[in-house]
């Protein structure tokens, strides 16, 4: 993969939420996020439920966020060439 292709981060396949997340947890959500399509489908996920729990929204947004981070840290070579 090159340095200008955005980064591909594995979503996880099957069951996105693991019987030691409970569904409603943040963690939970995350998980059941990854399995949206990014964008307004992922965004009617979280208005879904979310609800008017905005914090809740913020966590599992940031939780996305570094996510989507990881892979393209992972993309830059050492020494930043």
């Amino acid at each position: 993969m090159s340095a200008s292709e955005p980064a591909q981060n594995p979503v996880p396949q099957g069951d996105p939420t693991p019987a030691s997340f409970d569904p409603q947890s943040i963690e939970g959500l995350f998980l059941a996020a990854l399995q949206q399509p990014a964008g307004p489908e992922r965004d009617a996920y979280l208005d879904e439920v979310c609800g008017t729990d905005a914090d809740r929204r913020r966590r599992v947004i940031a939780l996305l966020r570094a996510y989507e981070d990881v892979g393209s840290f992972l993309e830059t070579p050492a020494g930043g060439q």
